[in-house]
């Protein structure tokens, strides 16, 4: 039966498929393009069917009845006077009120609107599916300190180990551990790659439960991480042979006290034998080449950087296990990652993921040589040096001997006695062992 004038006019022109057609067989629908008449309800659509109330051309500049989404419909709680439709609720849904889902046919596009009833328990129910709070990755925000000891860090981020976690790491690159210590103070981290730990002694003396490490970085004259240099020219040959001399140290209360004391220990005195400057990590190798100071303690990468480059001669490393704790082969536990007690407390999943993705991470540093890569891309160590630079020797904390523990304690009474932690600690309130 063909259209009238009227209904021809007001016909709208649809491609079999283009808008979800229930009739259309798609792109190749042998039948084509067609016309439908307007009272042949798209789905969602809520047209009007010829001669209904309504049905004329909307005025210019007149509201617009509500249609609802293309394709879902209008949600409306019967219970309440009116059907108001869900967006506009007077009050949100109890229990024992009927909600309406009203979906257009699928069957039949000239039928209208058909209602199919959810009780408000089972529409909560699956509204809490769709919201899961766990599915999200949780944020958090790791302090990182670029030195050697962070390579666990870059290892665990970029071979998706946090992500593996639920983990949504946030870098932030803090030049100083007093900065890292601040942050962990005021909130901004809640987490750290690594932190030196006479720091973390230090404010745990003052602010009980501020940081606490999940994982300890071990160094001695085998596991190389801290070490004096001298000028690549210099003849000087032993600690002994830096009297005279003007050097710097890598930066922090901590480094600081740590460098005079091992002087001490070999008899020079500060500012009657040496004069000693802090210097960032990032300028030291251009201040020892420009001939600013004959040598220093300096951290790895730096140290084989300027090794590397002709601009320095190491004169001794683990000089911290050596002078300090008098045992050459004992590991001084220096620094490690850590969590704050604020995350430990509030969110102690968190911090369990977090120790976990860390533990992968270790694993690949000790077993996997190609994660020296990260060293490049990461932390701007050259391709020529990095297959060369130390590693130190990472332990997650729940793995520490009572040995290694008994040297941690007596590392950090080190730190008590030279006035760098302001009080007695004991060295296992310090260990999150997750």
């Amino acid at each position: 039966m063909g259209l009238s004038r009227r209904h021809r006019a007001r016909s709208r022109h649809v491609r079999g498929g283009d808008r979800g057609d229930p009739l259309g067989g798609g792109r190749d629908d042998p039948r084509g393009s067609r016309r439908l008449p307007r009272h042949h309800a798209l789905p969602g659509r809520g047209a009007r069917a010829p001669g209904a109330p309504g049905h004329a051309r909307r005025a210019r500049g007149a509201a617009r009845p509500d249609r609802g989404e293309r394709g879902r419909g209008d949600l409306r709680l019967l219970s309440a006077p009116g059907a108001v439709p869900v967006g506009r609720w007077p009050r949100p849904p109890a229990a024992g009120d009927e909600i309406t889902r009203v979906i257009p046919s699928q069957k039949d596009p000239r039928s209208m609107r058909r209602p199919r009833l959810l009780s408000a328990a089972l529409w909560a129910a699956l509204l809490s599916l769709t919201a899961q709070p766990g599915l999200a990755a949780d944020k958090i925000k790791v302090g990182v300190f670029a030195v050697g000891a962070a390579l666990p860090y870059y290892v665990a981020l970029d071979r998706g180990y946090f992500a593996e976690e639920g983990l949504e790491p946030e870098t932030v690159l803090l030049g100083t551990p007093a900065l890292i210590v601040q942050s962990l103070v005021t909130g901004e981290i809640d987490a750290t790659s690594n932190l030196v730990t006479l720091e973390g002694a230090n404010i745990d003396s003052r602010r009980p439960d501020t940081v606490k490490y999940i994982s300890l970085v071990g160094q001695n004259r085998e596991h190389v991480f801290e070490q004096f240099v001298v000028r690549a020219d210099s003849d000087a040959r032993t600690l002994a042979d830096l009297k005279g001399m003007t050097l710097f140290t890598s930066p922090g209360p901590a480094n600081i006290a740590s460098a005079k004391a091992i002087l001490g220990k070999v008899g020079l005195a500060d500012g009657a034998d040496y004069q000693m400057q802090e210097q960032p990590l990032g300028v030291q190798v251009g201040a020892l080449k420009s001939g600013n100071f004959d040598g220093g303690y300096t951290l790895e990468p730096v140290a084989s950087i300027m090794i590397q480059a002709g601009i320095a001669r190491r004169i001794e490393a683990g000089v911290m296990s050596t002078y300090l704790l008098e045992d050459p082969e004992a590991d001084t536990y220096a620094a490690g990652a850590a969590v704050s007690g604020r995350l430990l407390a509030e969110k102690p999943e968190v911090a369990a993921r977090f120790a976990r993705a860390w533990e992968k991470a270790l694993a690949d540093v000790r077993d996997d040589p190609s994660v020296r890569a990260f060293l490049t891309s990461d932390l701007n160590v050259p391709d020529s040096v990095a297959a060369d630079v130390p590693l130190a020797h990472f332990v997650m904390a729940r793995d520490l001997t009572e040995k290694q523990i008994a040297d941690f304690q007596k590392f950090i009474d080190t730190g008590v006695s030279f006035g760098v932690v302001n009080a007695d600690v004991d060295a296992r309130s310090l260990l999150a062992p997750l």
